[in-house]
């Protein structure tokens, strides 16, 4: 069998299964198994290969839903590599637009909060994007805590990140030039009705936004003003059509609204307050 055959083959059952992007789940599913680029098989398709176990149970397990980054234990966020586990949200690039807009406001030597940090991919893009900048990573889940501090390892700058577990400000100190967050917003009794590689995979505590799915806003707005300096700015993640509530939310707090950002598929994404 070449590269070429085996790719076509699986690209199509994916195909078949009503995937989402099979082209690319196939490619980086043959790459993980067989350790070969994943250019590869359109660069050299003639190459002879051979399935292998790995291979075949990644493939079932993403016939099955599972997410090409739970099976590979990586995912990719704004060019750097996090590793992931089902104790961290799996990062998306519907997030890279809090990245996009928070790089605007880096300066030398500014400190930044990464609130619900996860695998702590928020902070450490912008920690790259500022080499004097350092951070505080906040979660609640110290399984999420030791995901992201490995993450901090990877790319050499676990020196500059102080991990800290609590609930939302608890154990935080201090005053921050950016604010990072993105809270768990999903209204409690929908989690059920998620496409299957987000209500199977991704941990519900990430998720779950109270009934509303505005509990996370009520709860971080009236405390993070103590915590802005002068001229900081806070990003907060936000779920579909919740953009009215979340400002009207900071604005009763005496929280001032920027702006509201789109995300690539021109759904409100991110409310900026300062």
């Amino acid at each position: 069998m070449t590269l070429g055959d085996l790719y076509q083959n699986i690209r199509a059952r994916f195909r078949d299964a009503g995937l989402d992007t099979p082209e690319l789940d196939a490619r980086l599913l043959i790459s993980y198994a067989l350790g070969c680029a994943p250019d590869d098989v359109i660069l050299k398709p003639d190459m002879p290969v051979t399935s292998n176990a790995v291979l075949d149970d990644a493939v079932a397990r993403r016939l099955k839903s599972e997410p090409v980054s739970r099976i590979t234990g990586m995912r990719e966020f704004y060019g750097l590599a996090f590793d992931v586990t089902p104790d961290v949200l799996d990062p998306r690039a519907d997030t890279e637009t809090l990245v996009d807009e928070a790089r605007k406001y880096l300066k030398p030597g500014a400190r930044i909060l990464d609130l619900c940090t996860g695998s702590g991919a928020i902070l450490a893009a912008l920690l790259t994007l500022e080499p004097t900048a350092t951070g505080i990573a906040a979660d609640v889940s110290q399984a999420a805590l030791d995901v992201a501090r490995g993450n901090f390892k990877r790319h050499a700058m676990e020196s500059r990140v102080q991990c800290v577990q609590g609930n939302w400000l608890e154990n935080v100190a201090g005053t921050f030039d950016i604010i990072a967050c993105n809270p768990p917003y999903i209204e409690s009794d929908v989690i059920h009705a998620l496409d299957a590689d987000v209500r199977l995979y991704d941990p519900h505590l990430a998720l779950d936004g109270g009934a509303d799915g505005l509990a996370p806003y009520r709860i971080v707005f009236p405390q993070i003003r103590g915590c802005m300096t002068d001229d900081a700015i806070a990003l907060f993640e936000i779920g579909a059509a919740q953009a009215p509530d979340v400002t009207r939310l900071a604005q009763n707090v005496g929280l001032n609204v920027k702006c509201v950002l789109k995300d690539l598929g021109g759904n409100e994404r991110v409310v900026v307050l300062h």
